[in-house]
């Protein structure tokens, strides 16, 4: 429904002229004569007596579909298009023309809110021959139609129309057939690109609409006002305010569609201007409206809005689910346009998630259909998504000749946002080839348009190029001052992003921009030793990451510099490695509390990442599979016998720079990219006294502060283990009616699915010798122990925040495309065989209020998450420490679960006898290093300790 409409979210302008056209049907007012009955004539009561309940037949048909047309779904739209077209059948042959003209031109509407102009401009022009000369409002109201049904196809002549209609209204009986006329008048020299002369006709619709006292109307007025305001110069404020006054107006008119369109233009208006997360607020307003009135084909304008909003901040599974999900419903409307805008997102989307080919197919479809039904905009995008394909594959003719073609019909429609997007796909294009003044000269129109537009990523990128541009050249000191324009941007959008996971996915898409500028720096210390660039690439790469943790955590400020780190560890005997990886690049700070060396480490980060690949092949390889067949039995065995060599050799690389500065020191490592994923504790030699994991240096002043405004905990220790998964169980004791099915959430069964590759979930028989060696090492009567049904999400939920150790010993579910439906799994089953919901959600733990010291997540790959690069992982790392604990334990890999019970025994008992965590840790992985049986590091290098190091009776 709404063909223009639906991709409001998506492109903006364009769009308002069928929003107005749906406004006016959502309200009884709306219906310019729907009230008046004209007085029958002699004749026409004379053919009345030949069908005496004709006209209350029609009445009622006009009636119920209006009725139809206020809930707005497309389904009650084609009912209301039969009954108009029944009871304008009617009477006509009552011989009521002027009834049947209404009625037609509202069967008109709705084609054209369906974006099939020509059966509206069919039904436009039967209503027009059915009236009189002297029906000056009506005959206004057609024209005024007939005007907005040209705006797609042909302006020139919407704009004849808009001005023959605002002529012919001077004669008009009431106001509404004015303000309609200059209403469409209005949009069409909107469409034209002539904002302030649509702004002064909106302006006199508005005045007329309040004078007949229509709020509906006037309301949609306002809208009109709105949109002419943001696209002319300095008009965003006047903007805003006009969108307000629609959504108080109809609001006021308890017109809830109204309503929902209003937030939907404050989305589009939030998400033109940056403000990500109020656009996203905006859109799930409108959504739940629209989803509340069943109104399916709405919320698909909305989720297109969402799938936008969600690229902007870098979102780029949840923006392709967006739009997978809009077209899915557009097409099962038969909307083409809106299917046309939602492929249009998802092929961005497929592009920024490295799915290319995936993405030359949506841009195929997009320009088949483009072309087909004559829509130049997303003609211009698909070329534009299929040059970029070129460019990839290396056909540079091919990709300048698209690049053109994209940008000349951007130019044809007036989009200078458009002409930019390829404007910088040119400059690249052209720096690629060695065409370094062309480059220049296209990126430096960019700049003239986004500095006049106000786009501020748009702006960012130009001059993220235009640096790229110097750095080949050598020309660091510019490279530089380039990209600290790109910085300053960025740090201004990352603010304006609430939701942190949202802002943590915004920052990690710009982290290439940060990885440029921590390259350039550091050969310029190459340059300039001795100049301070070494430290200000340190100082940048802490900028870069973590910072939507550190917000959580209630840290204010920026990222600390150098000396404030070293502060943070001074008579610790302390050393931090803090990783940078770049495109081609890495680098390692060494940080003392009175040192700082930098080094490049001595491979390219593709090499790195080859040995890293191989090294953890041959680690997983080492473990017991107790299922494998002969043959992948010796496969196996030939990848485990590589894991010295590759062990040493990812050692060397990421180490040994630093290795000197090692032996008997705490080690605080700040990994970077898939460095997150390397277990060190592989790596490290045993002299290392103990080891840590940190998001960033800065995290460790924020965890501090964080624990000093917290209440210590009241508690000792908190077990939750070996829980019942499912009815199998044989502690399950109940009425076998109970036992019977599967009764797990859904979304719990699909995660289980992903993981296990089976919604069963199996039994962790030895996590309740875990949990009978945690409570042998601490006082008797400290331990809140709770095992089988008792280890349940309820009680979780009630007691953690009192205690100071927290140790889960169970399965834990990660959903790396999803992190929200990650989560801890806990007792599924009553003891009579009746389900209940036993996940620990990732939303669940950031809820909580805690007081721990230490929390320990004895699950597998529970150190992992949704890798957003800088920002780390989002996962229950990140929830446990945003929920107030000092520490996590969690691992790396899918943990052998007798290794994993020995392991928590000598923790626990190094724990009890005053072992700071870290230090337990590292000794227990020792002990399991002396057992033949579990020495190799895949039984034990799994488990990593996050957060802060220093424990109050450390002897440091």
């Amino acid at each position: 429904m709404g063909s223009d409409r639906i991709c409001i979210p998506l492109l903006g302008t364009r769009h308002l002229f069928a929003v107005i056209a749906l406004v006016l049907f959502l309200s009884k007012t709306a219906w310019p004569v729907m009230s008046l009955q004209a007085t029958p004539n002699p004749s026409q009561k004379a053919v009345a007596g030949l069908c005496p309940d004709c006209r209350a037949k029609a009445e009622q048909l006009r009636d119920a579909a209006s009725l139809l047309v206020l809930k707005a779904t497309h389904q009650d739209l084609v009912t209301a298009k039969s009954q108009f077209l029944e009871s304008a059948r009617l009477f006509r042959q009552i011989q009521s023309p002027r009834d049947a003209a209404q009625d037609y031109l509202y069967v008109g509407e709705i084609y054209s809110i369906w974006g099939r102009q020509n059966l509206a401009l069919q039904m436009y022009e039967r209503a027009f021959e059915l009236i009189t000369e002297n029906d000056i409002d009506l005959r206004c109201s057609i024209l005024s139609h007939k005007a907005l049904a040209y705006l797609d196809s042909n302006l020139p002549r919407s704009l004849e129309l808009a001005n023959q209609a605002v002529s012919l209204s001077k004669d008009a009986v009431g106001p509404s057939a004015k303000a309609e006329a200059l209403e469409a008048f209005g949009q069409a020299w909107f469409a034209q690109k002539q904002p302030e002369k649509a702004l002064e006709a909106f302006h006199t619709a508005v005045r007329l609409f309040r004078e007949a006292k229509d709020l509906n109307k006037e309301a949609g007025a306002w809208l009109g006002v709105g949109y002419a305001a943001f696209h002319k110069e300095s008009g965003y404020a006047e903007a805003s305010e006009a969108y307000k006054e629609a959504l108080r107006l109809w609001t006021s008119a308890a017109n809830r569609h109204g309503v929902a369109l209003a937030h939907s233009a404050m989305g589009l208006y939030w998400t033109q201007t940056g403000e990500f997360q109020k656009a996203m607020d905006e859109y799930n307003q409108a959504q739940s409206i629209f989803h509340a009135a069943g109104d399916l084909d709405n919320e698909a304008v909305m989720l297109n809005g969402h799938g936008n909003v969600s690229a902007a901040i870098g979102n780029y599974e949840d923006s392709l689910r967006c739009f997978k999900k809009a077209r899915s419903i557009f097409a099962a409307f038969g909307d083409q346009r809106g299917e046309i805008g939602a492929i249009d997102g998802a092929s961005d989307a497929e592009w920024m998630l490295h799915l290319p080919n995936l993405a030359r197919q949506s841009n195929e479809l997009e320009l088949r259909l483009a072309i087909r039904h004559k829509l130049p905009r997303y003609e211009a995008s698909a070329n534009l998504g299929l040059a970029d394909y070129a460019a990839l594959r290396g056909d540079y003719k091919t990709a300048y000749a698209l690049y053109v073609k994209a940008r000349d019909l951007y130019g044809s429609l007036g989009d200078t946002n458009g002409q930019a997007k390829v404007l910088i796909r040119l400059g690249h294009l052209f720096s690629q080839n060695g065409q370094n003044e062309q480059a220049f000269s296209s990126l430096r129109e960019v700049l003239r348009i986004a500095e006049r537009s106000g786009r501020v990523t748009v702006l960012a990128r130009a001059h993220f190029e235009i640096a790229m541009i110097y750095q080949r050249q050598h020309q660091l000191e510019d490279a530089k001052n380039e990209t600290e324009i790109v910085l300053q941007i960025i740090e201004s959008q990352r603010t304006k992003v609430s939701d942190f996971d949202d802002r943590a996915s915004y920052f990690a898409s710009v982290h290439e921009y940060y990885q440029l500028y921590i390259d350039t720096l550091m050969q310029l210390d190459r340059q300039n030793p001795g100049k301070d660039f070494a430290r200000k690439a340190l100082e940048a790469a802490e900028k870069s990451k973590v910072r939507s943790l550190l917000d959580m955590l209630g840290f204010v400020s920026s990222a600390l510099p150098l000396n404030a780190i070293q502060a943070e560890i001074r008579g610790d005997n302390a050393v931090i490695l803090e990783y940078a990886i770049g495109k081609e690049n890495s680098y390692l700070w060494v940080i003392g509390e009175d040192s700082m060396i930098a080094h490049e480490l001595p491979s390219s980060t593709g090499e790195i990442l080859r040995l890293y690949d191989s090294f953890h092949a041959s680690l997983i390889a080492s473990g017991i599979h107790p299922t494998e067949t002969p043959k992948q039995e010796k496969e196996r065995k030939e990848q485990a016998a590589r894991y010295a060599r590759d062990q040493r050799d990812l050692a060397k690389d990421l180490l040994g720079p630093a290795i000197d500065f090692l032996q008997g020191r705490r080690v605080i490592i700040v990994p970077d990219g898939f460095l997150q994923y390397v277990p060190f504790s592989a790596l490290l030699p045993f002299d290392v006294r103990d080891f840590v994991l940190l998001p960033s240096a800065s995290t460790l002043k924020a965890l501090r502060d964080a624990a000093q405004r917290r209440a210590p905990p009241n508690a000792e220790v908190a077990v939750f283990a070996d829980p019942v998964f499912e009815k199998d169980d044989w502690r399950v004791t109940g009425n076998s009616s109970f036992r019977s099915g599967d009764t797990k959430p859904d979304s719990v069964k699909q995660v289980a699915r992903d993981v296990l590759g089976s919604s069963y979930i199996p039994r962790l028989p030895n996590s309740h010798y875990e949990a009978e060696a945690i409570v042998k090492a601490f006082s008797k009567g400290t331990v809140f122990l709770r095992e089988g049904f008792d280890a349940n999400r309820k009680t979780a939920l009630q007691i953690l925040s009192s205690y100071r150790f927290i140790h889960f010993a169970t399965h834990e579910f990660l959903d790396t495309r999803h992190p929200e439906l990650s989560g801890l799994v806990l007792s599924m089953v009553r003891k009579n065989g009746r389900g209940q919901d036993g996940y620990l959600r990732l939303k669940d733990i950031y809820q909580l209020k805690l007081s721990a010291e230490l929390v320990v997540l004895s699950a597998c790959e529970s150190a992992l998450g949704k890798d957003l690069e800088s920002e780390g992982m989002i996962g229950l790392t990140r929830g446990f420490l945003y929920a107030g604990s000092s520490r996590i334990i969690s691992t790396l890999w899918k943990v052998d679960d007798g290794a994993t019970a020995k392991l928590m025994t000598s923790f626990y008992g190094r724990l009890r006898k005053g072992e700071a965590p870290s230090l337990a840790l590292r000794g227990a992985q020792s002990d399991l290093a002396k057992i033949p049986e579990w020495k190799h590091p895949y039984y034990w290098a799994a488990f990593v300790l996050q957060g802060e190091y220093r424990w109050s009776n450390d002897t440091k």
